[in-house]
C-alpha cells in the first residue's frame, strides 16, 4: 500500500481510540516446567478476568502445581482484590483462592504471589484470575504470568 494511504489510516485509528493486542502465547512446557502469559483488558468495568490458555495435552494424567502468579496491570480508580480460579475455559468457576495484592488507588500496579495451586492437567480445564476495581474503572487492562510444575502426583 503507498506511503499516502497509510497516513489517513492511522489517523483514524487514533481518532476512534483502537488499540491492538498481542495475541494469547501458547503456554511453554520444557519437562516438568510450566509457563504461561495471558493479557486482558476491560474497558469501563468494575471486574475483569483473564483467562489463561488451557492446560496442554502434555498435562493430560497428570498435575500441574502453580507456583508463582506475577501480574502488572492498570486500574484508573486502583485495585481492591484479585483471585485465581480453575474453570472450563471460562465456564464452572472453582477453587477460588485471593491472592494478596496492594489494595491501592494507584492505576499503576505491579504484584506477585507465591502460591501452591495443585490442578488435574489436560484440556478444558483453564487457568484464571480475575481482578476487582476499587471503583468503575476506565483503563482496566494488564498481564499475568503463571509459573509451575508438572508432576504425575
Amino acid at each position: 500500500m503507498p506511503k499516502n494511504r497509510l497516513a489517513p489510516i492511522a489517523i483514524v485509528t487514533l481518532l476512534l481510540g483502537l488499540t491492538v493486542q498481542p495475541g494469547q502465547s501458547a503456554p511453554v512446557v520444557a519437562g516438568t516446567y510450566y509457563e504461561d502469559t495471558g493479557v486482558f483488558n476491560c474497558p469501563t468495568s468494575f471486574t475483569c478476568t483473564l483467562l489463561f490458555a488451557p492446560l496442554p495435552a502434555q498435562t493430560q494424567n497428570q498435575f500441574v502445581v502453580l507456583d508463582e502468579i506475577s501480574c502488572i496491570l492498570s486500574a484508573t480508580t486502583g485495585l481492591l482484590r484479585a483471585q485465581l480460579f480453575v474453570s472450563d475455559g471460562g465456564v464452572n468457576p472453582r477453587r477460588r483462592r485471593g491472592l494478596n495484592v496492594p489494595v491501592t488507588e494507584a492505576s499503576a500496579i505491579a504484584f506477585n504471589n507465591q502460591v501452591h495451586f495443585k490442578i488435574a492437567g489436560g484440556a478444558p480445564r483453564t487457568v484464571s484470575a480475575s481482578f476487582t476495581a476499587i471503583g468503575l474503572s476506565t483503563d482496566f487492562n494488564g498481564q499475568c504470568t503463571i509459573v509451575g510444575t508438572i508432576s504425575p502426583d
